[in-house]
């Protein structure tokens, strides 16, 4: 599954396999909740976003989430939304989006309950884990390139030294 990366967002979401065609752009994937075993989401509740004239309605959702190709550095409970209805988002390139932006603070209690009390922001649910804590540092990097042989990346929790360090510098 593809998704955008937005620094001017703060929330994550992918479209639900229940938004169907008249709701949602009919070439984008759709997330299949209904093949995970951990999936829950509250669908007597639902948050909208708007993006420009853009806006996108989703229920409180969490799932396992992992980083990397493994199954080893998981989130047992990552908070998004389930888009169930979108408009004037046809142009997205992606099955959902990952806001990068931060969040402001609102104590714990924003973490404890997110299918009833609405979804807390992407980066302060990293920050907030335990189990990321423990596999990553707290950071995250971009490697963006001009070459069209040599893909971009994003890393969460390290950097790729040898995209930007000199030689012999190491962390």
């Amino acid at each position: 599954m593809q998704v955008i990366f937005d620094t001017g967002s703060a929330w994550a979401w992918v479209f639900s396999e229940k938004c169907k065609s008249a709701n949602c752009p009919v070439q984008n994937k759709k997330y299949l909740q209904s093949k995970s075993s951990e999936y829950h989401n509250n669908e007597k509740t639902a948050q909208m976003l708007q993006y420009g004239k853009g806006a996108i309605i989703g229920h409180p959702s969490t799932d396992r989430a992992c980083f990397g190709g493994d199954n080893k550095h998981c989130l047992d409970q990552l908070s998004f939304l389930t888009v169930i209805k979108a408009a004037d988002i046809s142009s997205l390139k992606g099955s959902g989006l990952i806001g990068l932006a931060p969040t402001p603070d609102k104590g714990d209690d924003q973490f404890n309950d997110p299918l009833h009390k609405g979804v807390p922001g992407f980066v302060a649910q990293l920050k907030h884990s335990a189990a990321y804590e423990k596999d990553f540092d707290p950071v995250f990097s971009f490697y963006l390139s001009n070459d069209t042989n040599e893909k971009g990346k994003m890393i969460f929790g390290g950097t790729d030294y040898e995209k930007f360090a000199k030689k012999g510098l190491g962390e």
